[in-house]
C-alpha cells in the first residue's frame, strides 16, 4: 500500500453528507394540478432529489415544480441534497394542497 492509497482511505473515512436546513422547504406556488416547492440551498450540493408519489426528481437548484396532480389534493415530498460525490443528506419534508376542482353543476328541471 502506498502513501497515496492511505491518504485516500484517510480521506473518505472522515468525509461526511451536506446538510440541509430543517424546515427550510416552502409551497410558493399552487394550481389546480402543480406545486411549486423552494428550499434553502446547500454549499456543497451539486443537485436536490425530491421523491414522493410517484416523482423521483434529480433537480439542479432549490426550486422545483411538481406537475400533473390533482386538483384539490394534499401531497407530501421529501427533499435531500446530493454532493458531487453522490452522498445525499438528511431529508427535508415539502406538503401543500393543489388548488381546488371546480365543478359545474346543470340541472334541467323540468
Amino acid at each position: 500500500m502506498t502513501n497515496a492509497d492511505l491518504t485516500c482511505v484517510y480521506l473518505f473515512r472522515n468525509y461526511t453528507a451536506p446538510i440541509i436546513d430543517e424546515g427550510s422547504c416552502k409551497s410558493v406556488s399552487s394550481t389546480n394540478g402543480s406545486l411549486t416547492f423552494r428550499w434553502n440551498s446547500v454549499a456543497t450540493a451539486e443537485s436536490y432529489h425530491l421523491v414522493g408519489h410517484s416523482r423521483d426528481i434529480l433537480h439542479p437548484t432549490t426550486e422545483v415544480t411538481v406537475d400533473d396532480l390533482t386538483p384539490g389534493s394534499f401531497y407530501s415530498f421529501r427533499v435531500t441534497a446530493v454532493d458531487y460525490g453522490g452522498l445525499e443528506s438528511n431529508s427535508i419534508t415539502c406538503t401543500a394542497s393543489t388548488g381546488e376542482s371546480r365543478f359545474v353543476i346543470i340541472a334541467y328541471i323540468n
